[in-house]
């Protein structure tokens, strides 16, 4: 885990977070869930989704992301793919398999429905009562990732 950044999975700065946010504003919170044991990660999303009407939680190689705002989030398909072919964004993205927007979108794994769905009996992530349990990191992520990952 990146020195302090379970500190950003909690209710506080969520709420912060969510406070300061602009109208059609968005954020991203990058989640270890080789770090996190299922249960962990329910608390998390649930949490997230207290501060945030609108959220979408995403999937890449042994991390998850989680989105959201309080205005909708829509993707124009079209729009995205014009600037994924930009060169200096193409090359990057294409780096790790998102080189189109049909590569990039199917990172995508549920929206608000299904994130209220998946945190059902999820905690809300609290600093002074915090049950969350990062393990330190491990050589091999894929296995370790997979009872988390699998859940989603």
């Amino acid at each position: 885990m990146v020195q302090g950044g379970g500190l950003s999975l909690y209710h506080e700065y969520f709420k912060l977070a969510s406070e300061h946010l602009l109208p059609g504003g968005v954020i991203c919170q990058w989640l270890p869930i080789y770090e996190m044991t299922p249960e962990d990660l329910k608390s998390v999303v649930k949490t997230f989704r207290e501060y945030f009407k609108y959220t979408m939680l995403w999937l890449t190689h042994y991390d998850a992301e989680l989105v959201g705002s309080n205005s909708p989030i829509l993707i124009d398909e079209a729009a995205l793919e014009r600037r994924i072919a930009e060169p200096a964004i193409y090359g990057d993205l294409s780096k790790v398999m998102m080189g189109s927007a049909t590569d990039f979108l199917s990172y995508f794994v549920m929206g608000t429905e299904g994130m209220k769905k998946f945190s059902h009996g999820g905690l809300l992530t609290r600093m002074i009562t915090s049950t969350l349990n990062f393990q330190p990191p491990f050589p091999s992520p894929p296995i370790l990732s997979w009872k988390a990952m699998s859940m989603l």
